[in-house]
């Protein structure tokens, strides 16, 4: 009577998806099972899938139940330790075949019955060797993975935001490096995330997937990313990253950080700051405008700032032609001014900051080797670090504070306005002149009156 059986196959990594691996496996089982004069009633395969990993394998698990119910007498597998390279999983498919009277069969081992003691032993001994490669070849690899983030090589996956990986090393992608420099610009002047993602969106600057939107976890990550220094976090410390050039100076990363990860920080949108002269403009009463709407004579809605009080008296003024009246006077009165003369003299961050926190990350990563020769005791490894450390984060607060005023005191009206984030223009008109809506002209419609809306500098 002619043996039935099961061929199993599986390859841990298929890099290609396209199965090559286990079509080659089934080519073999399938001729070993013919020698053999065994009848192959189904083919289980699990593709891509480690045995070592210990995640589950579904084909092998459907297999085992099949074997449980008598349908095969025997299976064939490449090599033993296809089926199998954990001691746990080899004991219970023993217990299965040594029940069902099993014969396993191996392309590259032979028979091995595992109703018998020697061919239980044979399997063991086997699957001992499997593990012991699968462990020492983690070890090399996780080892090889170590080096060449010591030596600042990208060791897999995509290239983090800012950087293109050339022969294993980051090179600076200048369109996503600029817009990194944008982002920490505008949140060390205080713009929230919500704005930095409107401000991406109107530039059509991509996420690292090519994604138009970005959200504010992805944005808080790029940020916070120390590479951004030329630097790298090992064992929660801060020291080069060799693979990486900078993208910000490394006093104005530690600032944006600061800012960044302060809990209380507003980072959601805020009504407040949709339309240019919200709260800033005055209507004739006093009181600031807000925005309203109201449906024009072709029947559209369209933003209207109006005066917070209600009745009669008080002005309202198409949104459009009011932010581009102000908008052109603001850039023509700029032009005009000594930008200097009423902006914030920029505040210069300390010029040794690096080298100074450079020596100091040296000299705590010398303490270490000499404690590990034993020139010094742990004692004083101890005492050494607990007080280069505070010296650091001494100067990385001061230089954090530093790199906040020196970005909120550099901005230049007179170059920048046309280039300005929203927030960044109503910081400059809250700062540098007083609006007022007046009572006179024709304001509605294409025949708006500029002489309607007065714009006074406060220099």
């Amino acid at each position: 009577m002619q043996k039935s059986g099961f061929v199993y196959c599986r390859i841990s990594q298929d890099r290609t998806g396209a199965g090559l691996g286990v079509e080659r496996q089934e080519t073999d089982c399938r001729q070993l099972a013919e020698s053999l004069g065994i009848d192959v009633l189904k083919v289980f395969v699990d593709n891509d899938l480690s045995a070592y990993s210990g995640k589950a394998r579904p084909a092998y698990l459907e297999m085992l139940d099949a074997l449980r119910d008598g349908q095969a007498q025997s299976v064939i597998c490449w090599h033993t330790d296809r089926l199998h390279r954990s001691p746990v999983e080899l004991e219970s498919y023993i217990d299965v075949s040594e029940k069902r009277k099993v014969t396993t069969y191996a392309v590259q081992a032979g028979e091995i019955d595992l109703s018998t003691p020697s061919g239980r032993a044979v399997a063991r001994t086997l699957g001992a060797w499997a593990r012991y490669e699968s462990e020492h070849k983690s070890e090399r690899l996780k080892r090889a993975k170590q080096q060449a983030k010591e030596k600042g090589r990208w060791t897999g996956g995509p290239a983090p935001y800012g950087w293109k990986i050339v022969d294993g090393f980051g090179v600076i992608d200048e369109e996503q490096a600029n817009a990194i420099r944008l982002a920490a610009k505008l949140v060390l002047m205080g713009a929230t995330f919500y704005s930095v993602i409107q401000e991406f969106e109107y530039r059509g600057i991509k996420t690292a997937r090519g994604a138009d939107r970005w959200n504010h976890v992805s944005l808080r990550d790029v940020l916070l990313r120390p590479k951004l220094a030329g630097l790298r976090e090992v064992d929660g410390e801060l020291v080069n990253d060799p693979g990486f050039p900078a993208i910000l100076p490394e006093e104005e990363w530690l600032g944006l950080r600061a800012v960044v990860s302060n809990p209380g920080r507003r980072t959601s949108f805020d009504n407040r700051n949709k339309y240019l002269l919200t709260g800033i403009a005055e209507c004739v009463c006093g009181s600031t405008m807000k925005v309203g709407a109201r449906t024009d004579h072709r029947g559209k809605r369209r933003p209207i700032y109006r005066c917070k009080v209600l009745g009669q008296g008080h002005v309202q003024r198409l949104v459009e032609y009011s932010d581009a009246l102000v908008s052109a006077t603001m850039e023509a009165m700029l032009e005009a001014q000594d930008a200097k003369a009423f902006t914030a003299a920029a505040v210069e961050p300390n010029p040794s900051y690096a080298a100074e926190a450079n020596a100091l990350r040296a000299r705590l990563s010398e303490a270490a080797v000499m404690a590990a020769d034993g020139v010094i005791s742990m004692t004083q490894l101890g005492q050494m670090t607990e007080r280069l450390r505070g010296k650091l984060e001494e100067l990385e607060n001061a230089a954090a504070e530093a790199a906040i005023a020196a970005t909120e005191g550099s901005f230049d009206a007179a170059k920048e306005w046309g280039e300005a984030s929203l927030e960044q223009r109503r910081k400059l008109l809250q700062r540098l002149v007083r609006i007022e809506f007046l009572r006179v002209g024709n304001t509605k419609g294409p025949a708006f009156d500029p002489e309607s809306i007065r714009i006074t500098p406060k220099w």
